[in-house]
């Protein structure tokens, strides 16, 4: 975008994003190498920050296990043990999810949010019910919140969980009772995908911001004129001319321009010590070759995490 067109949209910086996102649902579509990983590192970055908030990434594009903050990490692939974390205690995470089977990436996410989903979900019915006990008999409600820390999650390439074909199955299909009702639950998923065609229209719907990197595909530049409304054709035009790091931010009213510099590592992520014991033990026992390739593959990319 020029200058000139820059000044047009009013342009938003990182905390007032973070801000108003920090109980959306949230598309971020734009075509191969346009910084979208980058912008939701940067995002991700800003939420840690926060108090009260648990982040946790699901990476299937191996695109931040060695490009990110200082944060707990699992494998998640063959032979190597997988933990999903409890709800409860709310841990930072990042799940760099190795599997080439759609349906082994979609099991892993889908498990991991919908523990998260139902905790608060069970809580919130709980302190409902708690509260209309106590009225009938007469006590003092107790005025607390069921779930005061809030849970973001980002997903890498989404069309492969919420996909079309991957919400007409029963589990699939749960993924939109989750979008609907995350607000409530103060959760917040973030959708990422290259091809905005490719993530169903009905999870679309029930996401309320959206980021557009660069689109040029005409199924994805039908979708964004039908989010933004007839109001808001002109933005499609600047949609394909935008470069690398800027998008165009809709948060369900206004416009907003948005540019990020590249992300900067300031220390990368660490291996759960669960998984980093069970690399080593490997490592120091007899084992098949087969076996012995696959560790020794993981272990180059584990040199960093292993050390700390």
């Amino acid at each position: 975008m020029t200058e000139n067109e820059d000044m047009e949209i009013e342009t938003l910086g990182l905390s007032e994003l973070a801000l108003k996102l920090k109980a959306s649902s949230v598309v971020i579509a734009g075509n191969r190498g346009t910084g979208k990983t980058n912008l939701a590192k940067h995002l991700a970055r800003e939420f840690l920050g926060f108090e009260n908030v648990t982040v946790q990434i699901y990476d299937s594009s191996l695109a931040w296990f060695n490009d990110f903050d200082k944060i707990p990490f699992q494998f998640c692939s063959d032979y190597i043990p997988f933990d999903c974390p409890n709800p409860s205690e709310n841990p930072n995470m990042l799940f760099s999810i190795e599997f080439e089977d759609s349906e082994d990436i979609n099991f892993i996410v889908r498990e991991c949010i919908r523990e998260n989903y139902l905790y608060r979900r069970t809580k919130t019915i709980a302190n409902g019910m708690t509260q209309k006990f106590a009225k009938f008999l007469g006590d003092k409600p107790n005025n607390f919140e069921p779930n005061p820390c809030h849970y973001i999650a980002f997903i890498e390439e989404a069309q492969n969980t919420i996909g079309t074909y991957a919400l007409m199955s029963r589990d699939g299909r749960k993924w939109l009772k989750i979008l609907s009702d995350c607000r409530n639950l103060n959760m917040s998923i973030f959708l990422i995908g290259q091809r905005l065609s490719d993530i169903s229209a009905k999870a679309i719907e029930r996401c309320n911001c959206y980021f557009f990197g660069r689109l040029t595909g005409d199924n994805d530049l039908i979708k964004v004129r039908r989010i933004l409304g007839s109001d808001n054709k002109h933005i499609v035009e600047r949609i394909k001319r935008l470069e690398v790091g800027e998008f165009i931010f809709y948060d369900g009213k206004t416009v907003y321009f948005v540019k990020l510099p590249k992300f900067t590592t300031k220390e990368t992520p660490i291996l759960v010590n669960e998984q980093k014991a069970w690399f080593k033990l490997r490592l120091d026992s007899e084992q098949p070759q087969n076996m012995r390739s696959e560790i020794s593959y993981w272990i180059k990319n584990l040199n960093r995490g292993l050390k700390q």
